[in-house]
């Protein structure tokens, strides 16, 4: 399954919000500036530094480092933390064998042992995530065992006081009071990122020890005081990766473009290319809302439990009660999933399985027609969450069942039957007529910031 997810960063953790300042914020948004509004920007940014995807499928959205000689990236350091401080930062590695540093700032030379503060993986060869200064001053570690490449990862240090914290993915996997013995000199000092500095706080710096970064990085924070156990695992909740089971942009065709294959086996006659919500010509499809104006993909791989779907929709009326989409089921009452306008003409958003089981809706104020409306599902154990166009709508603990997808269909256009075969229509629920684009399935349930910031982007 292609790791991968949309969407996000919450700058709702705010300084606000967790009794920290924000000094220095890289979500490498089509860049590599820093957000946080103290304008700790890169003096230098690597030829071999270029934007890549983030964890959730963005494009331009994070910085992949070739971990050649020059690869890395140099701010100054002179208004970081000396003393209390949490650095988080999301990372993606092929491999850590050329032991990689990710960042680093600070250091005074040979005047002060502990003036620097590193952050690298394998560093001569341990084994393990460490966290030092040099002379191996301050250091902490965590082995890791087998390493998790190809993955994004959430890593995060905390220092307060003598004490220094580590987090992996939002568990607390090292804790080490009295490993804090000085403070970092930041003075005239570089911070780098995807390489060391010296000791002396100049980048980049590389030994037998440690070397360039190979992979990719996003999203790094540096508050000035540490934070507690549970704001790091809401960060980590908050930002954490998903994986994108199934994403249809419709560029010119139907094809899934997750890297799962999930392609369509059947896309009727009454289904063409159309004019996208941005007015581009053949990225998105049209439906005529004709009997076998649909598309079937098999459901094999979509969630059966938590996840979010999110699609854009445009039709021109809605008594015709349409499905949009629809997955699942084995003849059970509730082991279905679909998404409808209008069902039982009720003028609602539904969501549902067969028999009115796991329902959830949203009832509009004026039906929403003739326009690019954004759609979201999210399920995470029994809350159902509706959002429309990057607002909760609707929140109800009404998820009881899973839904059944082993060799069962997955409908576009229209909603399966309760035995998981699509195409079903009867009174109640008929073929959309209308336009849908930028399908995105994944398996988990987005936050409320995620979902807004889906809509934006």
């Amino acid at each position: 399954m292609h790791t991968i997810i949309i969407i996000f960063a919450c700058l709702s953790l705010s300084a606000s919000a967790l009794s920290q300042n924000l000094v220095a914020y890289y979500p490498f948004d089509g860049n590599a500036n820093d957000q946080s509004g103290n304008a700790i920007n890169p003096t230098y940014v690597g030829s071999g530094v270029t934007l890549t995807t983030d964890r959730f499928g963005n494009a331009n959205k994070a910085y992949n480092f070739n971990g050649a000689v020059g690869s890395y990236m140099r701010m100054p350091a002179g208004s970081l933390p000396t003393t209390n401080r949490t650095v988080s930062l999301w990372f993606n590695v092929p491999t850590v064998t050329n032991r990689p540093f990710l960042l680093a700032y600070g250091g005074q030379g040979y005047l002060g042992y502990g003036t620097s503060f590193l952050m690298g993986l394998n560093a001569s060869g341990c084994g393990c995530y460490q966290t030092q200064a040099h002379y191996n001053t301050n250091s902490v570690t965590y082995s890791y065992g087998a390493f998790q490449l190809n993955q994004w990862i959430h890593w995060v240090v905390t220092i307060g006081g003598n004490s220094t914290k580590m987090y992996v993915n939002g568990k607390l996997v090292a804790n080490k009071p009295g490993s804090f013995t000085g403070n970092t000199y930041i003075t005239n000092t570089m911070l780098a990122v995807g390489v060391m500095v010296n000791a002396s706080g100049v980048a980049p710096y590389t030994d037998a020890n440690g070397s360039y970064f190979r992979g990719k990085l996003d999203d790094i924070r540096i508050y000035d005081n540490a934070m507690t156990d549970a704001q790091v695992q809401n960060l980590y909740n908050s930002a954490k990766e998903m994986n994108l089971v199934a994403y249809y942009p419709f560029d010119g065709n139907a094809n899934d473009q997750s890297g799962n294959a999930i392609n369509p086996t059947y896309i009727g006659s009454g289904v063409t290319l159309t004019t996208d919500r941005f007015g581009n010509a053949n990225k998105a499809y049209n439906f005529n809302g004709i009997a076998g104006s649909y598309m079937r993909m098999p459901a094999d791989l979509l969630p059966k439990v938590n996840r979010t779907i999110s699609l854009w929709f445009n039709v021109p009326e809605v008594s015709n009660k349409p499905g949009l989409l629809g997955y699942g089921g084995n003849g059970s009452c509730g082991t279905t999933l679909f998404m409808a306008l209008n069902l039982l003409g009720n003028g609602q958003y539904n969501v549902q399985g067969h028999c009115l089981k796991n329902a959830a809706a949203y009832t509009w104020s004026a039906p929403p027609v003739n326009n690019w409306y954004h759609w979201v599902l999210t399920i995470n154990g029994t809350t159902q969450k509706i959002y429309v166009n990057g607002e909760l709508k609707s929140t109800t603990n009404s998820f009881s069942g899973s839904t059944t997808v082993a060799g069962k269909d997955f409908a576009l256009g229209v909603i399966t039957f309760v035995n998981g075969i699509a195409p079903y229509t009867d009174k109640n629920v008929g073929y959309l007529k209308g336009k849908l684009d930028d399908i995105r399935i994944y398996d988990a349930a987005m936050t409320e910031e995620q979902v807004r910031k889906l809509y934006n982007n």
